[in-house]
C-alpha cells in the first residue's frame, strides 16, 4: 500500500443515526497516516456510530494524485451518492469532493484538499 503524504482530508457527517454529530467535520492529514480507517469499532481512525456499518468498513488511502475509497467487504455496502443516484462500490479514487454513503444510514461528504 502507498503512504499517504501531502493531502488533507474533510470529513462532514451529513446523515447520521446519532443526531449529536450531524455536520461535525474531521480534517485528516495525510502525511501522518498510512491509511485512514473508518467504521463502527474503536479501533478505527473514524468511528461511525451506525449499527449498520461493519466494525472496519473502508479505508481511504492516497495511491498516486488521488484518494482511493475501498469498501473492506461490509455487510451493507459503501456507495457513491450522485446526481445520477447512489452506486454501489468496491473501490473508487475521489480527486475533489464525493458524498458517500456507509451501510443504511450515514452520509459522508469526503473533499480532498491539495
Amino acid at each position: 500500500m502507498s503512504r499517504c503524504t501531502g493531502q488533507l482530508l474533510r470529513i462532514r457527517f451529513l446523515e447520521t443515526p446519532l443526531q449529536r454529530i450531524y455536520g461535525y467535520e474531521l480534517y485528516i492529514d495525510l502525511s501522518s497516516l498510512r491509511e485512514i480507517t473508518l467504521g463502527r469499532s474503536p479501533e478505527n481512525t473514524v468511528i461511525i456510530p451506525d449499527p449498520s456499518v461493519s466494525r472496519r468498513h473502508a479505508t481511504l488511502c492516497r495511491e498516486g494524485n488521488k484518494i482511493i475509497l475501498k469498501d473492506l467487504g461490509s455487510r451493507n455496502g459503501t456507495y457513491v451518492v450522485n446526481n445520477h443516484g447512489i452506486y454501489k462500490i468496491n473501490e473508487v479514487y475521489i480527486s475533489d469532493r464525493v458524498l458517500v454513503r456507509l451501510g443504511l444510514f450515514t452520509v459522508l461528504e469526503i473533499e480532498v484538499y491539495y
